[in-house]
């Protein structure tokens, strides 16, 4: 993932002269391993989910400080391994989920999104992104967005050495 933001950060820089900037986060899943190997181009810590039988469920970050793409010549983006279990599931999304603003202003948030996370009672792939949509959607109501507002949805569902890795990848982008 580092060497991919590493040739992605010297392509950004070349067009545009080091005048714009993006954020990006390049996680691989190995499903033999039960891990994610990730970097992170300034982009928002990613929420992993891990269920909890009768109760909230239990929230990560993958935290990981990198320069923005673009921003200046050569960056160090490091590797960071973690656990990435069966049933667990991986939420990236862009800033512009979280700062979509409702009619009054008020950002979704963070800590909206988190507390969203946490109260599911079902954590398949597919209702984790039916739920960020209907609620991110109701917050906001039709009020003009000044950033695209995307997530992608990943929930582990094989036992280590499987083939079958993941259920279909669920991606959002308004």
């Amino acid at each position: 993932p580092g060497d991919i933001l590493s040739e992605l950060n010297t392509v950004v820089r070349g067009a545009s002269d080091g005048k714009r900037y993006m954020t990006m986060f390049v996680g691989i899943i190995d499903a033999s391993k039960g891990e994610i190997v990730f970097a992170s181009a300034g982009h928002n810590h990613p929420f992993v989910i891990s269920e909890q039988p009768g109760g909230k469920n239990k929230i990560k970050r993958l935290q990981q400080i990198g320069a923005r793409l673009g921003y200046c010549e050569n960056p160090e983006y490091k590797n960071v391994t973690k656990p990435f279990l069966k049933g667990e599931v991986l939420v990236v999304f862009s800033d512009g989920l979280t700062e979509c603003r409702n009619e009054c202003g008020t950002e979704f948030s963070e800590v909206r999104l988190r507390k969203l996370l946490e109260d599911l009672k079902e954590t398949h792939a597919t209702h984790v992104k039916s739920t960020i949509e209907a609620q991110a959607f109701d917050f906001y109501k039709g009020t003009p967005q000044e950033d695209d507002i995307t997530f992608l949805v990943v929930r582990g569902v094989a036992e280590n050495n499987s083939q079958s890795a993941h259920e279909p990848i669920e991606v959002r982008s308004a």
